[in-house]
């Protein structure tokens, strides 16, 4: 049976179940209670620089607080600077620390090019024999485009994973195919037949997406394979309406969700919710990335 969770597990008594048994452990957490909350979040971040801000306290206790995976999107000789802190502090709360990364970081053809290298060994490298789980954005476009004689992303991201599994052996791997699913789900499907799947814990769908459960059921029955995970980003798929653009009609989703079963799909946010797609849909005048205070408080509705 699954078990909703919000930052600590919840009781077994609440839900009818002989406390006496012992639960099964929750397959992304270990004996964690739950997910570390990023203090630099672009939430967290909004909030301290707009005290006096009317969203703030919406913004603070619907958002900021809730944890979210840490994006790791700097350069390989700034991502130990970047991750420690947020690391340190899962650490200390005894909590479960969740990074989000690209994985092709612009690698070029052939997939042999040493600039995911040295990426992935300096996220290795700072991750070190920590507890992390670590979902691996695959871009929709090939890097390097039309001068690939072949597609360079399953070697790439493969690779990538072997590097972080060898020198961080306590990482577990989810790829992120969201945007390759976007695209088509036979993308997706050709994208993982291609690749060694040896080594990853699963797979992450609607990672940045506002997709609510209904659109992406297909989805997820066609993406299952073996005893992988399916992962999906909740963050913005509470809504009922179609999926969009910083869509007017997406709002929060259940902040975790998971079960020991591994045909269940888990729920966690994985993105930040209030940061823009663009300048789209209900921000026409925003950038990708930014945090819109707006977009942030229209989601808890």
């Amino acid at each position: 049976m699954a078990c909703l969770l919000a930052g600590a597990l919840c009781g077994c008594e609440a839900r009818g179940i002989d406390p006496a048994v012992p639960a099964r452990p929750m397959q992304l957490l270990g004996s964690k209670a739950g997910f570390a909350v990023d203090p630099s979040s672009p939430a967290a971040a909004w909030v301290r620089n707009n005290p006096g801000s009317p969203a703030t306290a919406t913004v603070e206790q619907r958002i900021a607080r809730v944890p979210a995976a840490h994006r790791v999107a700097v350069v390989e000789k700034e991502v130990a600077d970047d991750i420690r802190p947020y690391l340190d502090a899962a650490a200390g709360s005894r909590a479960q620390a969740l990074l989000f990364a690209d994985a092709d970081r612009g690698a070029g053809c052939p997939a042999s090019s040493g600039s995911y290298r040295s990426w992935s060994s300096a996220l290795a490298a700072a991750v070190g024999e920590q507890d992390v789980i670590i979902v691996l954005r695959v871009a929709a476009s090939e890097p390097g485009g039309r001068e690939c004689s072949t597609d360079p992303r399953p070697q790439v991201t493969e690779n990538v994973v072997a590097s972080l599994r060898a020198s961080a052996r306590n990482a577990r791997v989810i790829l992120d195919v969201s945007d390759l699913a976007a695209q088509s789900v036979p993308a997706v499907q050709q994208f993982l037949d291609r690749m060694a799947l040896t080594g990853l814990t699963g797979i992450a769908v609607n990672v940045g997406g506002t997709a609510p459960d209904a659109h992406i059921a297909d989805t997820v029955s066609k993406l299952r394979r073996g005893n992988l995970l399916v992962v999906q980003d909740s963050s913005r798929s509470g809504g009922d309406g179609p999926p969009g653009c910083n869509s007017p009609q997406a709002r929060l989703g259940p902040q975790l969700s998971l079960s020991p079963d591994a045909g269940w799909v888990q729920k966690v946010w994985i993105t930040t919710p209030g940061v823009s797609d663009g300048p789209c849909g209900a921000a026409p005048g925003s950038k990708a990335g930014e945090f819109v205070p707006e977009l942030a408080v229209a989601l808890t509705r």
